[in-house]
């Protein structure tokens, strides 16, 4: 008897440790958000003038009213874990006509493990209907709010470790008619806090003096202003420390080897060094202006069209190449950051 005892015993505790392996297993199987998340938002668009936002920055801006568009981006170096924020600004053609009835707007939030790419999960979405807008319903065909468990690949679940809370709607005093529908979505990953999240506000520029604002512009222009003469002389490798935020953390946004990004922007900087291939346009304070995010820690200097500032255009043939900057400000400095 006793040496049946001892045996059930024996069988117990494998049984119970092959259990506990395979629940972890399992969760490590299952638990996207615990391993290698690649969160990327997916646009359908027609009909509208809009801009889509992540966390207060636009990440894709459409002024044209007569376009159409499907497309999907990679959005890991503006996501955080915890609480995000996902929107779509709506413009009519003109500031004070009525949006388009016709026009549809469509946002998802997507996330794939790195590791398993062809398996992704939609997480939620804002979608505008036009033609639903004047019963109060523009976005009534969005997913619905609720509590998701990405352990069983983000169905609802009052106990789920994601919320999706309900989209919010208001006008945009700076363009009549315009709307902006934003929902958050609480969201905890393995993704590192970008340094932006916790850099200071920028100032606001638009009750400034032109003394006062030309100034502070002054400032931020000296920084564009080592890359455009790093491009005009062929000196990259005297510009490349003014990179090392943005390659850093884009290197862990995407999970790449330390370094990766960086071998990618002095490639591309030196590439557009070719005096016989492209013309560099001229920069200076009467050139461009500032683009601030409405997150209030991202801010930029930007041509007519909000276009970068740094731009070159093709010697051959039509067409330009550009290089987007974005900055941040700890301790009075400014940081390139994206």
């Amino acid at each position: 008897m006793a040496k049946i005892i001892h045996a059930f015993v024996i069988c117990l505790f494998i049984f119970s440790g092959l259990n506990a392996n395979n629940i972890v297993a399992q969760e490590k199987k299952m638990n996207i958000l615990k391993n290698k998340p690649v969160y990327r938002l997916a646009i359908k668009a027609f009909g509208t003038q809009y801009f889509v936002q992540v966390n207060g920055v636009t990440i894709h801006q459409e002024h044209f009213s007569g376009g159409q568009l499907s497309t999907v981006l990679p959005i890991n170096h503006w996501m955080r874990s915890g609480e995000n924020t996902i929107g779509i600004y709506i413009l009519p053609a003109k500031p004070g006509e009525a949006i388009n009835p016709s026009a549809s707007v469509a946002i998802t939030l997507m996330v794939k493990d790195k590791d398993k790419p062809d398996i992704e999960h939609s997480i939620a979405d804002i979608t505008f209907s036009g033609k639903l807008l004047t019963d109060d319903k523009a976005v009534s065909n969005s997913s619905p709010l609720g509590r998701l468990d990405s352990n069983q690949e983000f169905k609802p679940s009052a106990s789920g470790d994601v919320e999706v809370q309900g989209i919010t709607k208001k006008g945009v005093s700076a363009y009549e008619g315009a709307l902006l529908f934003s929902r958050k979505i609480n969201i905890p990953s393995s993704l590192p806090l970008w340094a932006f999240f916790e850099s200071e506000n920028v100032p606001d520029y638009k009750p400034m003096g032109d003394e006062e604002y030309y100034k502070h512009l002054d400032v931020l222009l000296a920084e564009y202003m080592k890359v455009q003469r790093a491009l005009e002389s062929g000196d990259i490798d005297a510009v490349m420390p003014l990179f090392t935020e943005r390659n850093k953390e884009l290197d862990a946004a995407f999970y790449l080897e330390p370094g990766s990004t960086e071998k990618k922007i002095r490639a591309a900087l030196l590439e557009s060094t070719d005096k016989n291939e492209y013309e560099l346009l001229e920069i200076g304070r009467d050139y461009v202006n500032f683009t601030v995010e409405d997150n209030k820690k991202l801010v930029s200097l930007t041509r007519v069209g909000t276009k970068p500032a740094i731009a070159l255009n093709f010697k051959k043939g039509m067409g330009s190449e550009n290089y987007s900057m974005i900055f941040r400000l700890k301790d009075g400095k400014w940081i390139l950051t994206r």
